[in-house]
C-alpha cells in the first residue's frame, strides 16, 4: 500500500522526533498538504481521500522531495551525522522501517550519503519508504 501524504509526513516526525505543532508554519505545513491532495479535517467527500496509487504522481513526488525537505530542516540530525557515512543507509533504514534498500535507491544513496540532509530526503522519498511493506 502507497502510504498517504499524512501517514508519510506522520512516519517522517516519529522517525526523527519532530512534534507537527513546533514547525514553524503551518500555513505551509497546510500548503504542502493541499499540493499533495490530502488536507487534514478536510476530505473531498463523505468517503474521504483515495488510496495507495492515486498518491503517485510525477507531481506528487515533486512536491514529496520539497515537503521531505522543509521538514528535513527542521530536525536534528547530529545521531545520523555521528554514524560514518559507509553505514549511514544502514542506518535510516533501521529508523524508517525500511527491510532493505532496492539496488536502484543504494546507488543514489551511495551518491549523497556524504549530506546527511539530502541523505534522508532521499531515503524518505524512495520508493521503499513511500510503499508501506
Amino acid at each position: 500500500m502507497v502510504k498517504s501524504p499524512v501517514e508519510w509526513f506522520i512516519g517522517i516526525c516519529r522517525a526523527l522526533a519532530i512534534t507537527p505543532s513546533t514547525l514553524p508554519s503551518p500555513t505551509k505545513l497546510v500548503g504542502y498538504f493541499e499540493k499533495l491532495s490530502q488536507v487534514p479535517f478536510s476530505p473531498p467527500n463523505v468517503g474521504g481521500w483515495p488510496v495507495d496509487q492515486s498518491w503517485l504522481s510525477s507531481a506528487s513526488a515533486q512536491y514529496r522531495v520539497s515537503f521531505a525537505t522543509s521538514i528535513i530542516a527542521e530536525a536534528d540530525l547530529s545521531k545520523l551525522e555521528a554514524v560514518s557515512s559507509v553505514r549511514r543507509p544502514a542506518y535510516l533504514a533501521d529508523l524508517l522501517g525500511v527491510v532493505e534498500w532496492s539496488t536502484r535507491t543504494a546507488y543514489a544513496m551511495r551518491g549523497v550519503r556524504d549530506n546527511p540532509q539530502r541523505l534522508l530526503v532521499t531515503a524518505v522519498c524512495s520508493p521503499e519508504y513511500v510503499v508501506s511493506q
